[in-house]
């Protein structure tokens, strides 16, 4: 009996021994001591964690993300890629102005600056890897990009996901001084705005609305007076008939619609607006016309009359921040934005929705900001996004082709300083001296 039993426990033992061989044999691809063969990632080479710090200010503390989010690194190196390229290929005058993700389409959406006006082109998004495309917009140029690529401070694959720096550097008090010497610097940045801690908030209850009359063709228009200041609470309708090189006319009004001016002004040229041809006053003289540069530049009082009835004169960007700090208004330093400012200052009417989402105003303060649209110094002037957008000029500009605006949307809460061609025709609004 005990030798039986020992021969059954010698067999099986063989058996068991002989199974566990041949399993080893089938599954040894999988076994946990075998060395994993992995495809080769598609990332960029890893930048030093001291080069991630001086190119962008990042540190071990900034996070990891596999979206992108509204990142400032992301964007505004993306952006300034497109840019650029589109600046030297097509040998213009460009630079980034917004930048809105669209994660339906795996991309980024641009809005640029150009020297023609708004522009707009995307990226398509493929790992740390980004092509440039447009519906469009510089259709002549696109096919000419090759495909870019993020460093390794920005994005990073690891075992097949793609994660992104998903939020802003922090600078150190160092590098926020010398970005903002670079912004104050640059003619392709954004306006540096002052600061406006001294502007104390003006309830709505608290504006003053007001009237005056323009004396040249006695036309009377609404004012409000909001804090210390009193604007215009419609736009300028006068009749500005200073001709340019290829018009009769440096104001423009919709000769479709006959009620068009009274309801929303006149558009101007930027020349127009500053009474380049100096019928009102020396300030604005020679300024836009033909892109010269202005006569006098050095203005003693800051202020320019322009187009503006006397005693008022065309706001400059400082001005219209005055304006938004004292109804709420809020901005990050040195980034061209404004929130809490645009349903504040809408009309209550005639913006068009925009993919749900309401254009119309509260007109709060009896502002009125209406969407006129805009129009271009064409062969045949045009008016167009009307319903969409409102621009106003001011008195600064940029560079000798471009002028500083003010623009509300309807696709967004934000209200922008930028710069556009000085051949646009685009609306005013005046501000008591």
């Amino acid at each position: 009996m005990k030798k039986s039993f020992g021969i059954s426990l010698f067999l099986s033992a063989i058996v068991a021994a002989h199974f566990i061989a041949c399993s080893d044999s089938s599954s040894e691809p999988d076994s946990p001591d075998t060395p994993e063969v992995s495809e080769p990632e598609d990332t960029p080479d890893a930048p030093s964690s001291a080069q991630c710090k001086e190119l962008y200010g990042i540190t071990e503390k900034n996070s990891w993300s596999k979206t992108i989010t509204n990142s400032t690194i992301l964007n505004k190196e993306a952006c300034s890629k497109a840019a650029e390229f589109i600046s030297q290929t097509g040998n213009l005058d460009i630079s980034c102005y917004e930048a809105m993700l669209n994660p339906e389409e795996n991309r980024i959406d641009f809005i640029l600056n150009s020297e023609y006006g708004y522009r707009g082109v995307w990226i398509k998004l493929n790992g740390c890897k980004y092509k440039l495309g447009s519906d469009g917009d510089f259709n002549t140029l696109i096919p000419k990009a090759t495909e870019w690529e993020f460093d390794g401070c920005l994005c990073k694959v690891e075992k097949g996901v793609t994660y992104y720096r998903n939020i802003a550097p922090k600078k150190t008090e160092e590098s926020s001084s010398s970005k903002e010497e670079e912004i104050s610097s640059s003619s392709e940045t954004f306006h540096s705005w002052q600061s406006s801690s001294s502007i104390s908030y003006v309830p709505p209850l608290e504006a003053v609305a007001g009237t005056m009359v323009d004396t040249r063709d006695n036309r009377e228009y609404k004012t409000v007076t909001i804090g210390t200041q009193t604007w215009m609470a419609e736009n300028l309708a006068y009749a500005y008939v200073e001709p340019t090189k290829t018009q009769d006319s440096s104001s423009f009004c919709d000769d479709k619609d006959p009620d068009y001016c009274e309801k929303y002004g006149r558009l101007y040229l930027w020349s127009a607006a500053m009474d380049s041809a100096a019928v009102f006053s020396e300030d604005g003289k020679g300024c836009g016309y033909d892109f010269r540069k202005c006569a006098n530049e050095n203005n003693s009082n800051g202020k320019i009359r322009g187009i503006c009835p006397e005693g008022w004169h065309l706001p400059n960007v400082d001005e219209y921040e005055v304006l938004f700090t004292a109804i709420g208004g809020q901005k990050e330093p040195s980034f061209p934005d404004w929130n809490n400012v645009e349903k504040s200052l809408k009309s209550i009417e005639g913006w068009k929705e925009y993919e749900g989402r309401d254009g119309n105003g509260f007109d709060d303060y009896g502002f009125n900001v209406m969407p006129v649209g805009r129009a271009d110094d064409t062969e045949n002037v045009h008016l167009y996004d009307q319903g969409g957008v409102a621009f106003f000029w001011t008195s600064d500009n940029r560079n000798d082709f471009t002028a500083e605006i003010i623009t509300f949307h309807n696709w967004t809460p934000e209200v922008s300083n930028s710069g556009t061609g000085m051949n646009s025709y685009l609306s005013i609004r005046c501000l008591k001296d």
